[in-house]
């Protein structure tokens, strides 16, 4: 189901909302769509932008409860608004890696993967 805000008659929205709230539940956002949530903002950071954003990466660790180790924190703010055009391939290759790696758990609970036999040609 959609929501569509612009033109809608706001009895018609809040009863969507309802419907999907009840689906969901209004007190805590499920592990796949925290899954879905960040995968999309990583896609859209390493596809969309121009710069890496460590808020970003922040936000979403904040959301799922994972910690970043100092390290791998001090690697990123290294490398906040930096446009990717200007780290070598190797940097954008290893950052873009250890974002991904770094929610690994979160993304694998939106359930998408699938069993590792049915992925073999």
């Amino acid at each position: 189901m959609k929501i569509i805000i612009a033109n809608t008659n706001i009895n018609v929205l809040l009863k969507a909302t309802d419907r999907i709230m009840e689906q969901y539940g209004r007190d805590l956002i499920p592990e796949r769509i925290k899954g879905q949530a960040t995968l999309s903002a990583l896609k859209n950071m390493f596809d969309g932008d121009k710069y890496f954003d460590i808020c970003r990466i922040r936000n979403a660790a904040d959301m799922n409860g994972v910690i970043i180790p100092r390290e791998t924190e001090e690697f990123f703010a290294t490398l906040h608004c930096i446009p990717f055009k200007d780290m070598s391939q190797e940097t954008r290759e290893f950052l873009f890696a250890k974002s991904i790696d770094l929610f690994r758990g979160n993304i694998l609970a939106m359930g998408l993967l699938k069993p590792e036999n049915e992925n073999r040609v």
